[in-house]
């Protein structure tokens, strides 16, 4: 885990992961279709909505879950499905636990 005293830079670390990783199969934030975003705690997800906002990501239509998250040191998870049209056809990026 990374940024392990700050949440909105481990939020705003994870977001740009998830980015990148999209972009590897032609795909952006914006071909987001679905997903969970998963918060340590209540009170983070202004810090998401921000982030979201700076990059100029549409707002992702997202379920919101605070809870328990796998590792102690993780303030933020997020898993998400993505839809790219590929030549009049559809395909789906799925990340689970980004």
């Amino acid at each position: 885990s990374v940024y392990t005293e700050d949440p909105e830079m481990q939020i705003r670390d994870t977001l740009s992961n998830v980015s990148r990783l999209l972009k590897k199969y032609h795909a952006t934030m914006d071909d987001v279709v679905h997903a969970c975003a998963f918060f340590k705690r209540q009170g983070l997800e202004p810090a998401f909505d921000k982030i979201l906002k700076q990059n100029n990501w549409r707002k992702i239509p997202a379920l919101r879950l605070c809870g328990d998250i796998c590792r102690d040191d993780l303030f933020f998870e997020m898993d998400c499905i993505a839809v790219v049209g590929d030549d009049g056809k559809s395909r789906s990026v799925v990340f689970e636990k980004a």
